[in-house]
């Protein structure tokens, strides 16, 4: 914390939460980590104590039989998730929260998932393992 009153970001291991302002008076800004690791998918302004989190099989995946298999668990299935999906990044008030809805997200697959974040008004860029994005809320909104 500093003298201005909270002024911290924090990285929790693919959910980043942020109060205050960077020391140079402007919103934090942070990257949305391509799901193959190349680069950034998306920089965020995370302005007003807002967190992102991310979720997908890049990081903690692995490549088997020429598919992408991740920790992520469809529950339906009892499997890894094979939804179609990269990854799955959600902004919001709170990083426990954005990451069960990330999450949550990346298990459903691409139609159910999109449904969902749009019935629970979610800001949420979905990222498809063919290479579309999807926005959904005000995620335009929260580019740096």
């Amino acid at each position: 914390m500093t003298a201005r009153g909270g002024d911290w970001l924090i990285d929790l291991g693919g959910e980043i939460a942020a109060g205050g302002h960077h020391p140079s008076g402007r919103a934090w800004q942070v990257a949305v980590e391509r799901p193959d690791g190349s680069g950034a998918a998306e920089v965020l302004a995370l302005r007003g104590g807002l967190s992102v989190a991310t979720s997908g099989a890049g990081v903690n995946g692995y490549d088997l039989g020429g598919r992408r298999v991740g920790h992520i668990i469809d529950p339906a299935a009892g499997a890894p998730a094979q939804g179609g999906l990269a990854q799955v990044s959600v902004i919001g008030p709170q990083a426990r929260a954005a990451d069960g809805w990330a999450t949550a997200l990346f298990a459903a697959g691409e139609a159910r998932a999109v449904t969902l974040a749009h019935r629970h008004r979610l800001t949420a860029l979905i990222l498809t393992a063919d290479g579309r994005r999807i926005e959904n809320g005000d995620f335009a909104a929260h580019r740096a």
